[in-house]
């Protein structure tokens, strides 16, 4: 199963944990991290390994993180290319709600590229303009 975890600026990524979590109940191997105001990078780009390791069963992490650009994607993206973590990881930005359970409901038997696929799919699918709908 793909691990993933979420991350981003202050309390949202745990947010969208605990949204996530209220929908479909406990989750194994998923977490998340929010950088706080007080932390530095590298205190961050530890913590993130530290929760990356926790949730990787072996099969990769895929990290999902609030703000293409921002301090929580750009330390993430260290993941990609460190090979001593000795296991695959990838980053999507622009996290949302749809996105983290669609990965959720996918990763058990999709691998790590394949899920980052839907999550990009779902990010375009997810955003609606209702008045357009209703009519």
């Amino acid at each position: 199963m793909i691990g993933v975890l979420i991350v981003g600026h202050g309390g949202f990524p745990t947010g969208l944990l605990d949204a996530a979590t209220m929908i479909m109940g406990q989750q194994e191997q998923v977490d998340a991290i929010g950088l706080q105001p007080e932390q530095g990078p590298e205190e961050f780009l530890e913590a993130l390994r530290a929760k990356a390791e926790k949730v990787n069963s072996g099969k990769g992490v895929l990290v999902l993180a609030d703000l293409f650009g921002g301090s929580p994607a750009n330390t993430s993206a260290y993941l990609v290319s460190d090979e001593e973590l000795g296991f695959p990881v990838d980053v999507v930005t622009g996290v949302s709600l749809p996105m983290v359970l669609e990965a959720l409901v996918v990763r058990s038997n999709m691998e790590l590229a394949d899920v980052v696929d839907v999550c990009l799919e779902v990010a375009g699918e997810s955003v609606r303009k209702l008045s357009d709908i209703l009519g």
